[in-house]
Order: C-alpha cells, then structure tokens, then sequence
C-alpha cells in the first residue's frame, strides 16, 4: 500500500495554520488593522 500524500497535509495543514495565526496575532500591526475594521464595520452600521 504505497503513502498518500493527502493524508500526510492532513496532518501537516493545521498545524502550520495555526502557527501562521500566531505569528499573525504577536505583531502588534495587525491588532490595530482589527480595530480600524472594527471601528468602520461599528461606523457604517450606524450610518445605515
């Protein structure tokens, strides 16, 4: 029975997403792209 490689980036998949989102989150920039987001979505749904 020879190795799939699908089985194999089953595995491997999460565990690099989930780094990326910790590498994402430990920069501080991005915590200020999130509330500018946040800021807008809050701005726009007052608006309408």
């Amino acid at each position: 029975m020879p190795r799939f490689p699908s089985s194999e980036h089953a595995v491997t998949v999460p565990i690099s997403f989930d780094n990326a989102c910790l590498v994402l989150f430990r920069t501080p920039y991005v915590l200020d792209i999130l509330l500018l987001l946040i800021v807008s979505v809050f701005s726009l749904s007052r608006i309408v």
